[in-house]
């Protein structure tokens, strides 16, 4: 029996890619190098050939991108080794910018075995190719922001202050670049303890630079939900084509890294939705129809000492980048004085839950399962009394 079955995967594999078979596929692409990603279909409904292999190296990537968001999500969570305090929160930070992530330089191949009607596909990238564009992109965002900030400091010096608030509304949507950037290094496990902190440092540095400047120009119009709503539409509108009037669904902002909303998170949304559409004219949804939405814009916030910063995010799903973003800051006494709880209900027990599932997940296995639900898979919020649908797909039997 076991000769049997040993002639028989020879013979299956015979004319195919060594990265077909299992056995040798991480011989062809080790995992020590390569981020890899594969998928394979029995095309049994006789479809066209060249579609299903299309199919596939869409499946391929997904799931080659999704294991470096498992990866990122716990390199945040878990904490990584030997890194300060400081560190471990700005990769949390970081970790949030890449929902919908993008990566660059994916590289496919696809087979088809005519006898046995399966199709293959793999998805595949160099760690260290991966690894120097990202570092070369973050250092390029780092000084196209320095170069912003001496030209808004140019401005001031010339009485010019509203062009010197737009050069650094401009500067600070770059942030979230580098921040995608550092959560993919992080996770490619290509970054030394030094060489993180002292990257740290000098984006610290530079949001500190910017938020002085922005707060000098505006004078703190931002003390409450209303103000600091209006003022993150405002930031949306100088980055953005007022002509252009894309359909936009906007979701609630979520608490730091959990994917979890609260009453602050419906309140705010509320005067978001209200301030964005008076301001920059794009067409505002928060319905329940996410799947269809090609642009979105999603935020989260995170507690700082004696405020909360809100960062929000417009994003072209099918592109995969980012068009505007927006950040501000809000005092906590404000919050806690009219009573608005800005954490999710139940939050240890959730968070709890949360981090053991992520310490369990079982990263690069064919198995691909999606789960989502009505109101679609990310910033979900629901009332007492919503019925909520739970959706789940899998990509084999």
């Amino acid at each position: 029996m076991l000769m049997a079955m040993g002639a028989s995967t020879s013979f299956l594999f015979a004319n195919a890619p060594k990265w077909v078979d299992p056995k040798t596929r991480d011989m062809v692409y080790p995992t020590s190098r390569y981020l890899v990603g594969f998928a394979e279909e029995l095309d049994t409904k006789k479809e066209d050939i060249d579609e299903v292999l299309n199919n596939l190296k869409g499946y391929a990537r997904s799931a080659l991108i999704q294991n470096v968001k498992v990866d990122i999500k716990s390199s945040a969570t878990l904490e990584t080794q030997d890194f300060g305090d400081e560190v471990n929160q700005y990769f949390k930070l970081s970790s949030t910018s890449t929902s919908e992530l993008e990566l660059t330089g994916l590289q496919d191949e696809t087979w088809y075995d005519k006898k046995n009607k399966v199709a293959y596909a793999i998805c595949f990238a160099d760690k260290r190719v991966l690894t120097d564009y990202y570092k070369t992109m973050a250092n390029k965002d780092i000084t196209a922001i320095s170069n912003d900030i001496a030209t808004a400091k140019t401005f001031i010096d010339n009485k010019d202050n509203q062009n010197a608030l737009k050069k650094y509304i401009e500067a600070s949507a770059k942030f979230r670049g580098i921040e995608e950037a550092h959560a993919v290094i992080l996770a490619l496990r290509s970054i030394s303890v030094n060489e993180a902190q002292l990257q740290i440092d000098t984006v610290q540095g530079l949001k500190q630079t910017i938020d002085k400047g922005i707060a000098s120009l505006t004078k703190n119009m931002h003390d409450n939900i209303d103000d600091l709503a209006f003022f993150l539409a405002f930031m949306f509108d100088v980055q953005l084509n007022s002509t252009n009037k894309i359909g936009v669904q906007l979701f609630p902002p979520t608490y730091q890294d959990t994917d979890m909303g609260s009453a602050f998170s419906r309140r705010f949304n509320s005067s978001f939705e209200q301030k964005l559409t008076e301001e920059t004219g794009l067409n505002i949804s928060t319905g329940t129809n996410v799947n269809k939405a090609q642009y979105y814009i999603k935020g989260t916030y995170w507690e700082e000492k004696e405020h909360i910063r809100l960062v929000f995010t417009l994003k072209d799903l099918k592109k995969g980048t980012t068009l505007a973003s927006a950040e501000g800051k809000l005092q906590l006494s404000y919050l806690t004085g009219l009573g608005i709880n800005y954490k999710p209900e139940n939050f240890a027990d959730a968070y709890s839950s949360m981090l053991q599932f992520r310490k369990d997940e079982i990263v690069g296995s064919e198995l691909q399962l999606n789960a989502w639900t009505n109101k679609g898979e990310s910033n979900l919020m629901y009332t007492e009394g919503e019925i909520m649908k739970i959706y789940v797909r899998a990509n084999r039997e």
